[in-house]
Formats: structure tokens, C-alpha cells, sequence
């Protein structure tokens, strides 16, 4: 039987990212609010399934240091003009790079391409060579682009409509907000921290369902958390 702790604050998911309902156990953690973007709704919603890890230290050690996501890395970018700046959030735990480039030809279409995990948007010209690509334009190509999609999810930043024209951006890499280098459990519930850092439950012994997580484990993370089993949804086990 599993042992939520109590004062936990959640209102989603919880059991619904176990594989199995027996045997699985909790602490109770408090989310940092570090580095997490707002969404639409401008609420900074940290959700059930993130796997997460002491900042500075273990956790389990510790239990008055705060956790966070293990491996997010993130990019804000600050371009001059307004309304053109967007906010990457990096989708595996490989260090990631972001450039846009002025092409200096005309009439050239926008387009993403990725080198290993080094993006490059190629902006759109006009027939006079000038840059006519928008924020929302970058977001969409690369949000689209299978090369990638994978690498990265681009967002609008709340305070910008995404609609101002972009510029030249060299290779720029996406960053982690906190210091935590081991993945020590799966937060049990969405957490909301828009007001700053909240209790949850963290999962570290149990079994999940990895289809149910907002973003895939790592190897490198299923082999620092063997105390959880991460299953597929025919409840096999994911290597």
C-alpha cells in the first residue's frame, strides 16, 4: 500500500502515473519555482510524472532543500525591438543550442534544421533581402520541423504576442535553473508554484507508466532511480 504523505499540495494525477497500484511509497517535498515559465492561464504548473532532484544536495538527505527538475534546461531569448521573444524548453537532458541566421539573399523561406543537437533557424526574406520572419513564425517552423520538435518545444513568452519581426541571434545554449545534478523521484501530483515554492509528494520507490509522464526518462535517469521501475503500457520494462 502506498504512503502519501500527508500536506502534500496536488489537485491532478497522482496514482493516475503508477503501473501498479501496490507497493510504492512517497515523501513530501517542496517544488521549486525556479526557472518554471507560465503557461497560458499564467499559472506555473510543475506536473505529476516530472522527475525531480534535490537542489545542491540529496533530498532524502535533506530534507529542507527544495527540488526541481532533473535535466530541464531552458532559453529565454532577448532580442532588441518587442513582441519577438520566445521561450525554448529543452525536451531531452543533451546540452542544446538555438541560432537564428539572416540568410542575405531574398525572397528566402524560414526553415529549421538541427546538427546533432545544435538548432539553426534560416529567418524569411523579403524580395529585398530584408527579414520579415516573427516570433510566431519561428516558434511554428520549429515546433513543426521533425529535426527539431524533438530537441525543443518553443513557446511565447506571456508578456509578448510573438507577433514583433526577429533578428540574427547567434548560437545560444539552453540553460539549467537549478543545481541539480541526481534524479532522486517522480513528483507524484501537478504542483502549482505560481506564488512560489509548494509541498507535493515525490515518488521514489513504485512503479510508473512512462506514456503517462510529461517527458520521457533518460537512461541515464531510469539507472539513477532503481528503486522505481518504468514501464511501458504492456507493463514492460523501459531500458
Amino acid at each position: 500500500m502506498g504512503n502519501l504523505d500527508k500536506g502534500s499540495k496536488s489537485y491532478g494525477a497522482g496514482q493516475t502515473i503508477l503501473a501498479s497500484l501496490s507497493h510504492y511509497d512517497t515523501k513530501s517535498v517542496t517544488v521549486s519555482d525556479v526557472g518554471v515559465a507560465p503557461d497560458e492561464h499564467l499559472r506555473k504548473i510543475v506536473r505529476a510524472g516530472t522527475i525531480v532532484g534535490g537542489i545542491g544536495g540529496s533530498v532524502m538527505r535533506d530534507q529542507d532543500l527544495q527540488v526541481a527538475e532533473h535535466g530541464a534546461s531552458t532559453l529565454y531569448t532577448s532580442l532588441p525591438g518587442y513582441d519577438n521573444d520566445l521561450l525554448y524548453v529543452a525536451l531531452t537532458s543533451t546540452a542544446t543550442t538555438i541560432a537564428y541566421v539572416d540568410p542575405g539573399a531574398p525572397s528566402t523561406p524560414i526553415s529549421a534544421t538541427a546538427a546533432g543537437n545544435n538548432i539553426t533557424v534560416t529567418l524569411g526574406t523579403d524580395a529585398d533581402g530584408k527579414i520579415v520572419s516573427t516570433a510566431n513564425d519561428v516558434k511554428n517552423i520549429v515546433n513543426s520541423t521533425a529535426a527539431t520538435n524533438v530537441l525543443v518545444e518553443a513557446k511565447n513568452i506571456v508578456s509578448d504576442s510573438g507577433d514583433g519581426l526577429v533578428t540574427a541571434m547567434p548560437q545560444t545554449a539552453l540553460v539549467s535553473h537549478a543545481n541539480v545534478s541526481v534524479p532522486e523521484g517522480v513528483l507524484f501530483n501537478d504542483v502549482d508554484v505560481t506564488s512560489g515554492p509548494a509541498p507535493c509528494a515525490m515518488l521514489y520507490m513504485g512503479s510508473v507508466e512512462v506514456s503517462r509522464l510529461p517527458k520521457a526518462p533518460s537512461t541515464a535517469q531510469i539507472a539513477a532511480l532503481p528503486r522505481i521501475s518504468f514501464m511501458d503500457y504492456k507493463n514492460r520494462a523501459v531500458r
